[in-house]
């Protein structure tokens, strides 16, 4: 079977996205895509926690459960969930139910409340941007000496369940590594597609297709817009959002 499959929309997509369609939307908006939103954040530290031990499949499955008992990943209401709010979800059959998963979860969320540096920096300290995308699975690692680096710092500011393994599904999740491989329409496209984007004073995403232009200039179509801008600049920069709610929400300037 193929690293890569073309899916009913004639996309080609890794193959673990399949055709499921909650899955898809996940490898097409989410995974690999660059994030520092507190919430996106959070949620995929969580989801990380809940997958030690587990497949991905069975924790994907409870997500939207999750996001539901913890308050839509707000940070500061799960840091103040009490014993009695773990005690009530360790009986809740739509998650998994696992007493120490889900009091890691609340002492997660009272280290991203107090340590610094801040979760979203550490993600932009031990970023790993690729020369070019993986060719197959094989060649996804399960971890990586800066995903190393990264849980021992989480460790030292008090977070559970932040191994290396966890740390680099965590990284790939809010693409801190962006691991699409080859031939996926997704690959490389945090390194080539994405740009920083002001709106309304916070920052967002758009989606630009960019060709050089005289004097170095780089042209893009905006979201929502039928003229080109022009970004003077020759480097990329990168967008920060929280992926799936800025697609969700249709944001672009």
């Amino acid at each position: 079977m193929s690293d890569v499959v073309a899916g009913p929309d004639g996309k080609a997509r890794c193959a673990w996205a399949g055709t499921d369609d909650s899955l898809v939307r996940y490898h097409d908006k989410v995974w690999g895509r660059r994030t520092y939103d507190e919430s996106a954040l959070f949620e995929a530290l969580t989801l990380g926690v809940f997958q030690a031990g587990l497949s991905w499949e069975i924790v994907f499955r409870k997500r939207e459960a999750f996001q539901k008992v913890f308050h839509g990943f707000d940070v500061a209401k799960v840091a103040r969930m009490t014993s009695g709010d773990v005690d009530r979800l360790v009986d809740d059959a739509s998650i998994i139910r696992n007493r120490a998963k889900i009091e890691a979860t609340v002492e997660n969320a009272r280290a991203m409340m107090s340590a610094s540096p801040t979760l979203a920096e550490l993600a932009k300290i031990y970023k790993v941007d690729r020369k070019h995308p993986p060719h197959s699975l094989a060649e996804i690692p399960v971890s990586s000496p800066e995903a190393e680096s990264f849980a021992k710092q989480l460790k030292s500011q008090g977070y559970h369940f932040v191994g290396p393994t966890s740390v680099y599904a965590f990284m790939q999740n809010v693409g801190a590594v962006n691991d699409h491989i080859h031939g996926c329409f997704r690959a490389g496209a945090t390194l080539k597609q994405w740009r920083l984007c002001p709106s309304d004073g916070a920052l967002s995403a758009y989606p630009s297709t960019p060709s050089l232009q005289k004097g170095g200039r780089r042209r893009g179509w905006q979201a929502g817009r039928r003229n080109p801008v022009f970004i003077a600049e020759s480097r990329p920069r990168w967008s920060i959002y929280g992926a799936e709610r800025a697609q969700t929400a249709g944001i672009g300037c």
